[in-house]
């Protein structure tokens, strides 16, 4: 029973402390120069940097000539706060999101948080020793 509690409080403890890390990993990549940058999103951590700021991700359309490119440009931006807003970037209007933790400027956000991760290892170990 004391195994039991004590893997909880763990779990719960690491679950509450808030991340202390001042950087960010964030993928880093435009369209302009590598398609695999685009919404078939096709990187891998190994491709990622760390930045001081936010992960973002920009998405407008060029037009050139009748011709509209969809541009998407993944990258690190000062701090800031979670969310999405329209702005504009490198001469187009484009739909920006930022996020502040590892790997979140992926496509689909498939990432899970490390705390999230900890208590979901506690838990199952509760189940094992349980068993």
């Amino acid at each position: 029973m004391k195994m039991k509690t004590l893997a909880v409080g763990l779990g719960l403890l690491l679950f509450l402390i808030p991340s202390c890390e001042a950087f960010v990993r964030c993928f880093s990549c435009s369209t302009t120069h590598d398609s695999r940058c685009g919404d078939a999103f096709a990187f891998t951590t190994t491709d990622a940097l760390q930045c001081q700021g936010s992960c973002v991700k920009r998405r407008g359309i060029r037009d050139v000539s009748g011709v509209r490119t969809v541009e998407i440009t993944r990258g690190c931006d000062p701090q800031t706060k979670d969310g999405c807003w329209d702005g504009s970037y490198n001469g187009i209007s484009v739909y920006i999101c930022a996020c502040n933790s590892d790997y979140c400027n992926s496509s689909q956000g498939l990432f899970v948080s490390m705390q999230l991760l900890i208590l979901l290892t506690s838990l199952s170990v509760l189940y094992i020793t349980k068993s």
